[in-house]
């Protein structure tokens, strides 16, 4: 078991990032019973991965950040201060 997450996993590299093992975690749920045993079993072979940080690392896939939401509001208008500007504010006026 551990010598195939090894070579799915790292692949003669660095521990993997979170995301990979989430999917990881996502695609071979089902075949070891969840995602606890999943987690204690990467222990091994040095890609530690909490539930907490799956589960919380699904979360923030699902929702959005407040960020994220405010971010794109703020394109939409930064686009629309410039093209109203015939496309030649730089950053700094647009900024302001």
């Amino acid at each position: 078991m551990t010598r195939w997450i090894q070579g799915v996993l790292l692949r003669g590299r660095a521990r993997p990032a979170t995301h990979t093992l989430v999917a990881f975690t996502d695609e071979h749920r089902d075949r070891f019973g969840g995602v606890e045993p999943i987690c204690e079993t990467l222990t091994e072979p040095d890609c530690k991965i909490a539930p907490s940080t799956y589960y919380a690392c699904k979360k923030r896939l699902e929702t959005p950040s407040a960020r994220s939401v405010r971010d794109e509001g703020l394109k939409e208008w930064i686009q629309d201060v410039y093209t109203s500007n015939y496309r030649v504010y730089g950053a700094r006026r647009i900024w302001r």
